[in-house]
């Protein structure tokens, strides 16, 4: 058993730590749909030296937990709920998703390793009318080292935009994949995260017209104004994609226009719609 290269565990179950055995053959856990209790990641972050991939579907969080572990090299959480709080710190981590999640507060330290972050968020459905979470305000200070990073919300919602306040330059990113939520009225979060991108080349907006309705009722975040716009001669490609019917790509187009000058800008349809009327077309013929 100690030799077992790959675990993977699924089905209905509730986990604790005698779960991962230390194992110094042990390379890949995969746990789906289970409900991970207090303490299974010790183990895993301490007596497993040679484990590179962590995948977590459908799983459940009992308490605030904490990745950490040295040879970890690509973490996967997808579709989970962790309302209780998870800091992950794997010092030599290349590659993070964090997909469609819940989460009650997470905080990325310490990634030096980090080449690629993909994090897409779902609304909030326990946002209070009158309150703003401030439990993410170190969701991104972890990912200042990648050089590819994707950040999908819908608009309103409030997790990337509050972390933006007081997240690091990120001095190695030159490509940024972007959703619905830089689109406030002002778009400052896009300014914002563009002004701490100076190296970055390639810039796509993916606008599906999401909207979070219970965001939107929240108190506006207290933040600076935005001091300029800035200028972003780097970046060479924008991407937008949208639908044709988009009530404000051209102001979007505008504002980029006027300070990547040197990007060629492009406006496509998104796959998802190209998808849709293909097979609309088959049905038709």
């Amino acid at each position: 058993m100690h030799k077992v290269r790959l675990l993977h565990i699924s089905g209905s179950l509730s986990l604790d730590r005698t779960v991962i055995f230390p194992s110094r053959h042990l390379k890949t856990i995969r746990l789906q749909s289970v409900m991970l209790k207090h303490g299974l990641f010790r183990p895993l972050n301490y007596d497993c030296p040679v484990l590179e991939h962590l995948e977590l579907e459908w799983c459940g969080f009992c308490d605030r937990e904490e990745i950490s572990s040295r040879s970890l090299k690509v973490l996967h959480i997808s579709d989970c709920q962790l309302t209780s709080g998870l800091l992950i710190c794997a010092r030599n981590l290349t590659h993070l998703s964090i997909l469609d999640t819940e989460i009650g507060g997470i905080v990325t330290r310490d990634l030096s390793c980090l080449v690629t972050a993909s994090i897409s968020l779902i609304p909030k459905y326990f946002h209070h009318k009158y309150t703003v979470l401030d439990h993410h305000l170190h969701l991104l200070d972890g990912l200042s080292h990648a050089t590819t990073l994707e950040l999908h919300a819908p608009l309103h919602e409030r997790t990337f935009e509050g972390t933006l306040q007081t997240c690091p330059m990120f001095s190695n990113l030159t490509r940024l994949v972007l959703g619905d939520w830089c689109m406030t009225a002002d778009l400052y979060p896009l300014h914002r995260i563009l002004q701490c991108s100076d190296k970055l080349k390639e810039l796509t907006l993916k606008l599906e017209m999401d909207e979070c309705t219970t965001c939107k009722l929240l108190l506006p975040i207290r933040r600076a104004l935005p001091s300029g716009s800035g200028s972003y001669p780097c970046i060479e490609r924008i991407k937008i994609y949208c639908q044709k019917d988009h009530p404000r790509v051209d102001e979007l187009v505008q504002a980029l226009a006027q300070t990547a000058c040197n990007a060629k800008i492009s406006i496509e349809q998104p796959i998802s719609m190209l998808t849709k009327n293909s097979f609309a077309k088959l049905i038709c013929c």
